[in-house]
């Protein structure tokens, strides 16, 4: 089964930042109270390795994508001008949970 890997232009994908969530008691503990019984280890051991895969694999994406999504904290917000049109200002924040930083819109 195939996942989403980046939604973002340019944005690392989901893969490389799993082995720093593995790592996150935050994120270990939210993975175990989504998953069945027996299924953090393998949950852990397939985010170590950089890999989802099957229906597990399908789980952890998605508990993840909406914990980092539900959960992040904005490290750093401001507002870019436009460099042709003045009148055009874009909000642009860098969130970021547990050690995983992203450019928010």
């Amino acid at each position: 089964m195939e996942f989403p890997e980046n939604e973002f232009f340019d944005a690392v994908p989901l893969s490389e930042a799993l082995p720093v969530l593995a790592a996150s008691n935050r994120a270990r503990k939210v993975l175990e109270g989504a998953l069945r019984d027996g299924e953090l280890d393998d949950a852990i051991k397939m985010m170590q390795s950089k890999t989802l895969t099957d229906d597990l694999g399908g789980k952890i994406h998605d508990i993840l994508v909406d914990e980092i999504r539900n959960e992040c904290e904005i490290a750093w917000s401001a507002v870019v001008k436009h460099p042709e049109d003045e009148d055009y200002d874009c909000p642009i924040s860098v969130c970021e949970y547990e050690g995983v930083y992203f450019v928010h819109q």
